[in-house]
């Protein structure tokens, strides 16, 4: 559960970060071909990243984790009682 938490925040994390690039960089293209503006952005290597940690960290650590440690106090036969299908 930890595993498919930190997958999905990673993902999410790589993917915001190219869809906000390519958002700026279409942004400073319809810029220049329609009012003339030659603007530039330039990322910086260390605060995408950095960004990115803190929300794995935040979404992949809160959230499973209460949900396995209310699984680790229930009985074996609790959880197999609860099976449905």
């Amino acid at each position: 559960m930890l595993g498919e938490a930190a997958l999905i925040a990673l993902s999410a994390g790589i993917l915001g970060t190219l869809m906000g690039l390519q958002g700026v960089l279409s942004g400073q293209r319809l810029d220049k071909l329609l009012f003339g503006l030659e603007l530039s952005v330039a990322p910086t290597a260390a605060a995408d990243p950095g960004g990115m940690g803190d929300g794995v960290r935040g979404d992949a650590g809160r959230g499973p984790r209460r949900r396995l440690v209310r699984l680790a106090r229930r009985q074996p036969r609790e959880l197999l009682g609860a099976v449905k299908g």
